[in-house]
């Protein structure tokens, strides 16, 4: 299908054949627009068939007759369309996407009895920040930007990306997902500690740690578990990836741990992993392989991905305390899932969300509010509270003064290699 600004809906081959020709006439700098559509999937779901379709072709008969003459438009996956601006400012751009975004939902076909519309979401981009310089180069750039809109509007809306950083951020993600069944397979998942302290220390006491992660690349380069986690929630792959700590950090430590005693290792799991019913069995035969006692470990819920069954974790928790093994909520505060989990689980403890920790420099801020009663909450409650993210003398002294059990962050120590943690902690017995 093809109209007189350019609008096509045909192979790539043809979308990159136009824009080579527009990028080579237009100069250093030529600003697209993705527009991402939105509820499709629940369209097909619904609509009689063959409405999305014809959804789709009427939103972009809409877009046609918002863009101006020159426009070369083309759509993406079916889901997303791509219009190259050539001659079009930033000011010009931004209107453009307002009215697209009033413009999509008022795209309605009537079938079945009811109306059928879609929303959309917006990024503006420039070519500039394509290296190199190509049609496939710019495409590529597109489909990152349609991710970034999703992440970073929460409905309807337009965003102008000015800097390559957010993009750049998005393209590692995607290459790190698409590497991480590989590098589980290899062995490639490096596994570190940090040491959660106590501000009360007992004589003698054992030493805590959390076990983190970090993705070896190909090339031998470590990635914080920032670019792969959240791509590996959504994939289901953190299933796969909780297992392949837990088994490396008990089993593959097994000899160390067992001479290293006064050593407690807190692991983190995803809110779907804990939502698996063969998740404890499963435990269950790694703790004992490993012949470590049940209360050198601690399980930390993660509140980034939400819980899918919660009657299976309810189990898999009272059967993980039942064991001796403590169990712990990860960065309460984080959003509202963590206060009913409160009264859903047995807990042992609750550690902060560590972005309300890093603004406690203000007295007066919300977050230092917040962390006063979520800590004065978990005391009330008989919880062991932990503060993370603490990087700072002055949000220690807060910290400390409001009544925090422990504290984690690079004040006190940066994460080091899980197996020198160990030894370290062998030795010193």
């Amino acid at each position: 299908m093809e109209t007189d600004r350019g609008w096509h809906l045909n192979s790539d081959d043809r979308t990159i054949a136009d824009l080579g020709g527009l990028l080579a006439a237009s100069g250093e700098e030529c600003l697209f627009i993705v527009l991402a559509l939105d509820n499709l999937d629940h369209l097909e779901i619904v609509a009689p068939v063959g409405v999305p379709a014809r959804l789709r072709d009427l939103v972009g008969a809409c877009i046609v007759a918002e863009c101006p003459a020159g426009t070369v438009l083309a759509r993406r996956e079916g889901r997303q369309f791509v219009i190259m601006l050539p001659g079009v400012d930033a000011s010009g751009a931004v209107r453009l996407a307002d009215r697209l975004i009033r413009a999509v939902p008022r795209c309605r076909i009537e079938a079945g009895g009811r109306h059928h519309a879609v929303t959309a979401r917006i990024a503006t981009v420039s070519t500039a920040l394509a290296c190199p310089r190509t049609p496939e180069r710019v495409l590529q750039l597109a489909d990152a930007a349609a991710v970034l809109a999703r992440s970073r509007v929460s409905g309807p809306g337009t965003v102008f990306l000015k800097g390559d950083t957010a993009l750049a951020a998005v393209e590692l993600a995607a290459r790190h997902l698409l590497d991480l069944p590989a590098a589980l397979e290899q062995g490639r998942i490096h596994l570190c500690a940090q040491e959660i302290v106590s501000l009360d220390p007992e004589p003698g006491g054992a030493r805590e740690y959390e076990v983190l992660m970090q993705l070896v690349d190909e090339d031998g380069r470590l990635h914080a578990p920032g670019s792969f986690i959240d791509g590996a929630e959504k994939s289901g792959l953190i299933e796969l990836l909780d297992r392949s700590v837990i088994s490396t950090a008990l089993l593959g430590h097994a000899d160390i741990l067992q001479r290293a005693r006064n050593v407690r290792l807190s692991l983190n799991l995803s809110g779907r992993s804990i939502s698996s019913p063969d998740l404890w069995p499963f435990l269950q035969d790694v703790i004992g392989r490993s012949g470590v006692a049940p209360a050198r470990i601690q399980f930390e819920i993660t509140e980034t991905a939400a819980i899918l069954d919660l009657p299976v974790a309810q189990q898999t928790v009272r059967s993980m305390r039942a064991a001796g093994c403590r169990v712990a909520l990860d960065d309460f505060g984080a959003g509202l899932s963590g206060f009913a989990y409160l009264n859903s689980f047995e807990l042992d403890g609750i550690k902060i969300d560590g972005a309300l920790i890093q603004k406690l420099t203000d007295p007066e801020s919300v977050e230092t509010a917040v962390v006063s009663t979520l800590i004065a909450l978990g005391r009330r409650l008989g919880l062991e509270v932990v503060a993370e993210h603490v990087s700072t003398e002055p949000a220690l002294d807060v910290l400390r003064a409001m009544g925090v059990g422990k504290v984690q962050g690079f004040l006190l120590g940066c994460p080091k290699n899980l197996r020198q943690v160990l030894d370290a902690g062998a030795n010193s017995v």
